[in-house]
């Protein structure tokens, strides 16, 4: 018997019948062959189930304290591990778009929305303390600070085994990608509808767990890549000052990531695999927009005449231009929607 305090939401499944249950987990009470049998709650109540979904966030409750199923850190990679998050006053014009901001240590998020703005800074810890970050982050608003910053603690990374047993963990439990895709909400999505397709109906398979795993790592390692790609390809000076960036630029990545860059650097190629999440538009932009110039392309793109091809670019941007003029400002949007 495992002993923890947990908050904890339980949706119990009877047949037609769905009782949910809210408290805090104090033990979970394992099988001789491995399996949860059940969890108890502080008020002594003993909830038991062929089958749990650890939703726990980073504590990782079922998966890793009772499984104990491993963690395959990305730190070495993703050097941020902390982060502040704090809104403040929403400014007189907002852009229409998100602002992530390169500093020293990491960098900043700005996000307009309708009534206030969202701004965290994300961190490596080793290059700056957390007085000194949330100081940092405070100075760095475009209006006055409608809460205190929340700090959160995070390590870069993914479970194992995201389904081990009769658990299955979806959301923060299964693991983090730094924030700066905003990834977390899809993960969710794709873990959800990953069970719902390999659901167990007349028992757990092995088949069906390994899967679930296989497809899980491949999504949390395309993504990891994708994320990467912008901290590797970084432009910033060699000063003093960035040494985050300066050693994301020499740091080895990963092998995945590497053939990528390398096929898009000699030919302009870029292919998307199975079900990933990012297109290949969102990578040519990164590469594109960090200074990997292609040295070849597609011979195809010389069947296209010259006169045709200007008449369709110019075409496309009449388009572009006449959309823009009638749309209305970000502001005048924002105030629309009440």
């Amino acid at each position: 018997m495992l002993r923890y305090t947990h908050n904890c939401c339980a949706v119990i499944v009877n047949g037609k019948n769905v009782k949910r249950i809210e408290g805090k987990i104090t033990s979970v009470d394992l099988a001789p062959c491995g399996k949860i049998d059940a969890v108890k709650l502080q008020t002594g109540q003993v909830i038991a189930a062929d089958f749990f979904i650890d939703c726990s966030g980073f504590a990782a409750l079922l998966i890793e304290k009772a499984l104990n199923v491993g963690f395959e850190s990305y730190q070495h990679w993703l050097p941020c591990d902390s982060a502040y998050a704090v809104p403040c006053e929403k400014v007189p014009e907002s852009t229409p778009y998100t602002r992530a901001i390169a500093h020293s240590m990491g960098w900043q998020w700005r996000i307009p929305l309708q009534h206030r703005t969202g701004n965290g800074l994300v961190y490596c810890s080793r290059f700056i303390s957390d007085d000194e970050a949330q100081q940092f982050l405070l100075n760095n608003l475009d209006g006055k600070p409608l809460a205190e910053p929340i700090k959160i603690s995070f390590t870069p990374g993914r479970r194992l085994k995201q389904w081990h047993k009769n658990c299955v963990a979806i959301g923060l439990s299964s693991g983090f990608l730094e924030p700066l895709e905003s990834t977390s909400l899809h993960l969710v999505q794709s873990a959800i509808i990953r069970l719902s397709k390999l659901f167990p109906h007349h028992g757990i398979t092995s088949n069906a767990i390994d899967e679930f795993n296989h497809q899980s790592q491949n999504e949390f390692e395309q993504i990891r890549d994708f994320i990467i790609l912008h901290y590797h390809l970084n432009q910033r000076e060699h000063a003093e000052e960035m040494r985050l960036w300066q050693q994301c630029q020499t740091m080895d990545i990963p092998e995945s990531l590497q053939q990528k860059i390398d096929l898009f650097r000699e030919t302009g190629a870029v292919f998307r695999h199975q079900e990933e999440l990012f297109t290949e538009t969102a990578w040519v932009q990164v590469m594109l927009g960090q200074g990997i110039m292609p040295q070849d392309f597609n011979p195809l793109a010389n069947t296209i005449p010259a006169p045709d091809l200007t008449v369709f670019l110019q075409n496309m941007r009449t388009i572009i231009d006449n959309a823009v003029d009638n749309m209305p400002t970000h502001n005048q949007y924002l105030a629309s929607l009440g």
